[in-house]
């Protein structure tokens, strides 16, 4: 009996770990984004806020993916500067939303605005962080 007991309090905590793990998916065990990024995504929402163009193009990652119907597949500093606009929804969205890792870009993450038809995406160039890519998948 005393053989039982001491392996059930054993596997007990083991067992409780994992039950708790089960409940709360596998969020629990994400890891939270790099400092460097989220600062990154802090400073291009504010420049996005308060529609300072050359402080965005000094966080973009040129030349910038640009998927859009109709629109250029990439664009130069020059075409983003000349089409940049102060946007408080999407300001507010780049400073709000969650950042979330891209399973199919290494070293990639995004942020989903207006119900996932706008995607805004940083990623890891030359060991620094940018803003690399718009997708606009409600088109």
């Amino acid at each position: 009996m005393t053989e039982m007991r001491s392996t059930v309090s054993k596997i007990l905590p083991v067992l409780c770990v994992y039950v708790v793990l089960s409940l709360v998916g596998g969020e629990a065990l994400a890891q939270a984004p790099p400092a460097q990024l989220i600062a990154v995504r802090d400073r291009f929402a504010g420049a996005v806020l308060s529609g300072d163009a050359k402080a965005a193009a000094a966080l973009a990652y040129f030349p910038l993916e640009n998927t859009v119907y109709g629109g250029p597949p990439h664009l130069t500093k020059g075409e983003f500067m000349k089409h940049f606009e102060k946007d408080e929804d999407w300001g507010n969205c780049l400073a709000k939303g969650k950042l979330a890792k891209e399973a199919k870009r290494r070293n990639t993450d995004s942020i989903n605005c207006d119900q996932g038809n706008n995607i805004y995406y940083f990623g890891l160039r030359n060991g620094r962080w940018y803003y690399i890519s718009y997708e606009n998948v409600g088109e």
